[in-house]
């Protein structure tokens, strides 16, 4: 028993943390909430990340992926997650910097609470993430790695979505850290990185149409 634990456990955590790494909608707003806000805004946004994480982990394991998968590979999914890139982007792009030389109290107290919302808000439109670990905890199963579905002993579930919040929200906090770490020597860059986010956020969201598009194309031609 106990090794099946470990088991679910590392696999889960390792996953997690690999998969969180590559840059997305909530890695690049936790790098830009810390450069903008501080450190304590960016570990509010990506706390709030990983609590969503436990839900979409959740969902994923007692939902049929023969109902669920069909859904989040619908087009209207795809194009639902691309307008959330692009316009996210084009809010980057937009956004025009604050001066904040002073900051009153109450403003300081908030901050953390309104990162932490924000967060939650952005990490819920993050539907693919569901689609994620459905795949996941498919292929474990097609390897005889570890089976998890609805009649799954509620311990495991536990560890199983325990282990996917962490992994995310240590790969999180890591961002978190080094762009604290990095803020004093970002300089000028500093005012850049907003658009930078921006491009990024609009072509991750073109290249989805594009690949719906080249699916689309590629069904027709066969």
């Amino acid at each position: 028993m106990y090794f099946k634990y470990t088991l679910i456990f590392s696999v889960t955590f390792l996953t997690s943390l690999l998969a969180s790494i590559p840059f997305g909608p909530i890695n690049l707003n936790v790098i830009y909430t810390t450069v903008q806000k501080n450190k304590k805004a960016g570990l509010s946004f990506a706390a709030a990340a990983a609590m969503i994480e436990l839900l979409q982990s959740f969902i994923a394991i007692q939902v049929s992926p023969a109902y669920l998968v069909p859904f989040l590979d619908h087009h209207l999914t795809i194009i639902f997650t691309s307008i959330f890139l692009i316009f996210f982007g084009i809010f980057f792009l937009l956004k025009k910097e604050k001066n904040h030389k002073v900051v009153l109290g109450i403003e300081k107290e908030y901050t953390g609470f309104l990162q932490f919302c924000r967060g939650m808000l952005i990490a819920l439109l993050n539907i693919p993430t569901i689609a994620f670990w459905i795949a996941m905890t498919t292929y474990y199963r097609s390897i005889k790695l570890f089976d998890l579905k609805e009649s799954t002993p509620y311990y495991l579930i536990i560890c199983f979505i325990s282990a996917a919040a962490l992994g995310k929200l240590i790969t999180l906090s890591t961002y978190v850290l080094l762009a604290n770490r990095f803020l004093p020597h970002l300089g000028k860059f500093k005012k850049l990185l907003p658009k930078l986010i921006g491009i990024l956020l609009i072509m991750m969201g073109l290249f989805q149409m594009f690949r719906l598009f080249i699916f689309d194309l590629a069904a027709q031609i066969s």
